[in-house]
């Protein structure tokens, strides 16, 4: 790995965990389309690169939800990538779209009425075939990394990771056999 480029996303620790393990830290994200992969230090890193559509693996640091590594066992861990195959894992992304332009999530992404006490129609689609239509405050879709954010609050069910599945749950549904969905 001496000299392989890295993209790093998080703090000068970061940076010094690469260099002591021979990479080449790379922090313009223009130019991740040209390293092995990426580092990210924290939550916020992770969902910007994914709406940013970044093809590159990416190892996280310290990040709940998702398999990651501590940031004391950092060099370790580049090291062990340098050595040989690391294996990989996909994540799921949720989408939502509306009046806006659509959003992708990695981990959890939640629509609310534009007004309180007003409720809204809301649709779940997968694989662009509509699976259901509801009347709720909101919604949450979450990832199998988000589940643990607002989608337990709102009484969503718990997905694993590395199911590539996501979860629905409407939030205050109007009818009280709105139900969820993992999808």
């Amino acid at each position: 790995m001496s000299g392989q480029r890295v993209g790093i996303v998080g703090s000068e620790r970061v940076t010094e965990a690469i260099e002591a393990a021979g990479g080449e830290p790379v922090d313009d994200d223009r130019a991740f389309d040209t390293v092995a992969f990426v580092v990210a230090e924290t939550e916020s890193a992770i969902t910007d690169l994914a709406r940013d559509g970044l093809d590159a693996p990416i190892l996280a640091v310290e990040v709940e939800g998702i398999p990651s590594v501590p940031i004391d066992r950092l060099e370790a861990s580049i090291e062990r990538i340098r050595h040989g195959s690391v294996p990989t894992m996909r994540h799921p992304v949720v989408t939502a779209a509306g009046s806006f332009d659509p959003i992708g999530a990695v981990f959890d992404v939640a629509l609310m009425t534009a007004e309180p006490a007003r409720i809204s129609e809301f649709s779940v689609h997968c694989a662009g075939e509509e699976i259901s239509r509801f009347r709720a405050d909101g919604v949450v879709a979450s990832t199998p990394a988000g589940i643990v954010g607002y989608n337990r609050n709102a009484g969503g069910p718990t997905v694993a990771l590395g199911t590539g599945v996501a979860s629905i749950v409407p939030i205050a549904p109007f009818a009280t056999a709105a139900g969820d969905w993992v999808l």
